[in-house]
């Protein structure tokens, strides 16, 4: 494939697309100008995997959220042995040899690891260019990895510098912002009076800047420096700021994501060109990779979660969350506004189900904008979502509130949180239960219960009517995530379905040739209706089995149109 400047298509050539064996002697890219020459096809898909493997990494342990502190260094360490896990088709993956202390310059590994490095960053860029969600969060990895880079050439040198007697290196700042054309003017202060006098006021908030180090600072202009200025890491005087090099960091990773959201935005006008060539193998493997509904990370503790998207929500509420939160999404998507307790008791369950908190607040504010200015959002709704997650206040790490403490609420007028078998009526709770499909009998016995108090047996009765071959507690549900839990379980082990056709292996195998699907033969048309029909049937059991009305008839007429 052609990255270079030129719109005009390659050709396919003996299992090769059009990429080079150039000379990549950056060990730290910009990635400004594109490779150019031939790759084989069998590497796209071999570097495309490693360098998701390593995105995913800074999803997870992101650097930008740790404070500038002896924690950084075993942050940095923390990162440094995840990349160590991740398995290469070529070794050791391209970060890992790239950082290896023990490998010269011109070391073959180090010149292969470039090459990798480069040439899988704009093989990316192809797939991240379009929607915006997918290049933010392209943009987002980018730049945490870029920033890793260069702590690790310089805080985490700085440890084996301390333990050796040498003195810190920040050359590798200054090579970078001099070889990228970085508009930034390097001083290097003496050893006057007034040398040493800015060097400490330039410094007085870095702890990786001794008073021996001769390191130059960087004078910028006050509005190209407000990164560091905000961080209060910088030294006024006369419209400018005096920077150290260490903090140049920061400059110069936002520098990066200015020119690598730019270049995205370019390369989308031009992305039709790869459209049924690159694209779709590079889809398929994203999908495996990072996209898939039902991915596993490990948490805090080890243990294994899914991963939940905001676009996700909507299908999971209706098939798999308690009434409770049900209730709280439904007013929700209604009044595009909850209050703070139903945000609460809602944001910390979704936490709990594999929401992460950039998805958090990107849920939210969707939702919340569709009523209010995005700054209103921003400045009244951000921190909370934040505070929520453990990134702001006492940073402490919430876990999602109980049946317990849910029943003990005390909802006020206009809230949405509280437990529905408690604090609903039992004219709008018998409402939602015969919605979600609950017969007559089942019905008096959940009044039994909820007149003798008993909600959460009352919740269990209704689990079982949603899932009755999935056995629960005597208890009944105790806890929201075990409802939504449960109910992914007994969707995944419910062996009426077990021979129905997956509806994501369809997904997989339609979505892989309808990119072409103008150049297909009629057979080949036939056998994507016919599967787009056995999907459609798939659904319908499945809304059948759930007695989700509403999605029966869905499914019925995109069935009626198709035909």
């Amino acid at each position: 494939m052609e990255f270079g400047s030129t719109p005009k298509r390659s050709k396919l050539d003996s299992g090769h697309v059009n990429v080079a064996h150039e000379d990549f002697s950056d060990d730290l890219p910009f990635y400004s100008f594109p490779p150019t020459g031939k790759i084989d096809l069998i590497e796209v898909d071999d570097m495309v995997n490693e360098r998701l493997s390593i995105l995913e990494v800074f999803e997870e342990l992101k650097i930008s959220e740790i404070g500038q502190s002896k924690n950084l260094a075993d942050h940095l360490g923390t990162i440094r042995e995840r990349l160590k896990q991740i398995e290469s088709k070529f070794g050791d993956n391209f970060i890992t040899t790239l950082h290896a202390r023990t490998l010269g310059a011109h070391n073959t590994l180090k010149k292969d690891a470039r090459r990798r490095d480069q040439i899988s960053h704009f093989l990316l860029r192809l797939y991240f260019c379009h929607p915006q969600e997918k290049k933010t969060w392209f943009v987002n990895r980018e730049t945490e990895l870029l920033r890793y880079r260069l702590l690790e050439e310089t805080v985490g040198k700085a440890a084996t510098n301390a333990l050796s007697g040498q003195k810190n290196d920040s050359s590798v700042v200054a090579q970078m912002i001099l070889k990228n054309n970085l508009n930034y003017e390097p001083i290097h202060l003496g050893n006057s009076d007034y040398d040493r006098d800015l060097r400490r006021k330039a410094s007085f908030n870095n702890l990786f800047v001794t008073n021996d180090d001769k390191s130059p600072f960087y004078r910028i202009l006050f509005e190209d420096a407000l990164d560091v200025v905000r961080m209060r890491k910088a030294y006024l005087q006369d419209g400018y700021a005096y920077v150290s090099t260490h903090d140049m960091i920061s400059l110069i990773c936002t520098k990066f994501r200015q020119e690598l959201n730019t270049a995205l935005s370019r390369l989308n006008m031009r992305r039709s060109d790869e459209e049924h060539r690159l694209l779709p193998i590079i889809n398929n493997i994203y999908l495996k990779k990072i996209a898939s509904a039902r991915k596993l990370k490990a948490d805090a503790s080890g243990k294994l979660k899914e991963v939940v998207t905001p676009d996700m929500i909507d299908n999971l509420a209706l098939e798999h969350f308690p009434p409770c939160m049900e209730s709280i999404h439904l007013n929700l998507r209604k009044n595009h506004h909850i209050k703070y307790g139903g945000r609460l008791h809602y944001g910390l369950f979704l936490k709990g189900i594999g929401l992460s908190l950039e998805d958090a607040v990107k849920f939210f504010r969707d939702e919340f904008i569709q009523k209010l200015a995005p700054e209103k959002f921003d400045k009244e709704y951000r921190y909370g979502i934040r505070y929520n997650y453990g990134k702001e206040g006492k940073k402490v790490d919430f876990s999602p509130y109980g049946c317990e403490k849910i029943i003990n609420s005390t909802p006020g007028v206009g809230d949405a949180h509280g437990c529905p078998f408690k604090h609903f009526d039992w004219t709008n709770l018998k409402k939602f239960l015969v919605r979600k499909g609950v017969g007559d009998e089942v019905l008096q016995n959940i009044e039994s219960l909820v007149e003798e108090k008993n909600y959460s047996k009352a919740c269990g009765i209704y689990f079982t009517v949603r899932h009755p071959s999935h056995q629960i507690s005597d208890e009944g549900i105790t806890h929201p995530n075990t409802f939504y839990a449960e109910s992914r379980k007994a969707l995944q082990r419910n062996p009426k379905r077990e021979d129905l056709i997956l509806e994501d292996e369809i997904d997989h195998f339609t979505g892989s040739f309808l990119p072409e699907e103008e150049t297909l033969n009629q057979d080949l048309l036939k056998l994507l209706k016919f599967l787009k029909l056995l999907k459609l049937l798939n659904q319908w059991i499945q809304a059948k089995w759930n007695r989700n009305l509403h999605q029966l008839i869905q499914t019925s007429l995109q069935s009626k149109n198709l035909l």
